[in-house]
């Protein structure tokens, strides 16, 4: 949950092939993407930069940098997304009818102190965070397959779409739910560095955390109007089940995740120097991670199995 956000003071993108098991700790076999972000300067150095668009697009980010004392250097380094929605919801008698969904807005930020009283030691401490708001997205049905799912009725998906308007564009969309992700994040590190005439010691020592809520309407279409009972209880649902599209999705259901992840490493390691005949790596590492998780399919907005509730998989579970 605590990935793919923004790097707006990028310095370089490392890749480097698999298996990375030595120098980054936790095995990666197909090797490792590292995003360096910039270190605090000793010359002062300014960047602003704000970027326009269609749907009320608007970016910026800026970044400063330079020494504050006498071997003590900082940088702040701060950016902010927004757009409007550009879904249309098209359920007629919808609620929503006519609503725009869809938007984003992001807030992060980097502070970063850097200190070097020698020209052996270096130490850097660096605090950020992101606080994500966005609104729905949309699923749209592109393709079905079996005699029940395929028949042009309620227990089609593209029927469904086609026949209440939803078809033919992306932009557009007949779920009956608003979805929603947002998420904040915060994380901190301390990096050691000391140069020995041997190696190079380094000592990472790191946390995060994140908090993550989602929301989703899976089939992006309308429940039926028509109570349908799956359980048999009622008799044969074949009826409502092949029912005119126009009654709306049979098979309705909405998706919603909470994950609360925390985690703590640190990493030790040390270098011998680069160019040498002989070049050597040593090192340790450790994790500790918790990650709570809740995952509910909620099928109470559609008249299945009788009515009943929210189905909750791994509640609340480590």
């Amino acid at each position: 949950a605590a990935q793919l956000s923004g790097f707006y003071d990028l310095e370089r993108v490392e890749v480097l092939r698999g298996p990375q098991g030595t120098l980054y700790g936790k095995n990666s076999i197909g090797g490792s993407i590292n995003f360096v972000t910039l270190k605090p300067s000793e010359d002062f150095r300014m960047k602003l930069q704000v970027k326009a668009g269609n749907y009320g697009r608007m970016d910026a980010a800026g970044l400063i940098s330079g020494p504050i004392a006498e071997n003590l250097f900082a940088k702040v380094a701060l950016s902010y997304r927004s757009s409007d929605g550009y879904l249309r919801n098209v359920l007629a008698g919808s609620p929503q009818f006519g609503e725009r969904w869809g938007e984003t807005e992001s807030f992060s930020y980097r502070g970063s102190l850097r200190w070097t009283p020698s020209d052996r030691f270096e130490a850097i401490v660096t605090v950020d965070g992101v606080r994500d708001n966005n609104g729905a997205t949309n699923r749209e049905p592109v393709g079905s397959q079996g005699p029940l799912h395929n028949c042009g009725c309620a227990s089609d998906p593209v029927a469904v779409n086609i026949a209440l308007g939803g078809a033919g564009s992306p932009y557009t969309t007949l779920a009956s739910v608003e979805g929603y992700t947002k998420r904040t994040i915060f994380g901190a590190n301390l990096q050691l560095n000391y140069e020995f005439d041997f190696a190079t010691l380094s000592s990472i020592s790191a946390y995060r955390e994140t908090d993550y809520d989602y929301l989703e309407d899976s089939s992006g279409l309308p429940p039926s109007s028509v109570f349908t009972d799956l359980t048999g209880a009622s008799g044969n649902p074949n009826t409502v089940l092949l029912g005119p599209a126009t009654n709306g999705f049979t098979f309705k259901i909405t998706d919603a995740v909470q994950e609360k992840p925390t985690q703590y490493t640190q990493e030790i390691r040390l270098i011998s120097p680069s160019g040498d005949n002989f070049e050597w790596i040593a090192g340790l590492f450790s994790v500790n991670e918790d990650n709570r998780i809740r995952f509910d399919i909620d099928i109470s907005q559609s008249p299945l199995l009788a009515g009943a509730g929210p189905i909750v998989v791994n509640p609340t579970a480590p």
